[in-house]
């Protein structure tokens, strides 16, 4: 994969995904890595429209790494 032919915003979600899975000890990067990433990731545009249809972002982001933490190490 090119990194580079991704925006910026997609890079830094992607190596969030990687840091996360990494800090759980997971042999791999799954959907709940990214999309772990992309809720919380400042600025970025899935927050910003989550925040539009009023979900609460931070409790996505909990529930989403609640999710996580399940994964097998």
């Amino acid at each position: 994969m090119e990194l580079n032919k991704f925006t910026e915003k997609s890079q830094e979600a992607i190596q969030q995904s990687q840091t996360i899975a990494i800090g759980l000890s997971h042999q791999e990067i799954t959907h709940l890595h990214l999309a772990h990433a992309l809720v919380t990731q400042k600025g970025g545009v899935i927050s910003t429209i989550l925040q539009k249809l009023n979900c609460d972002v931070k409790v996505l982001g909990e529930d989403l790494l609640h999710e996580l933490k399940k994964i097998p190490k």
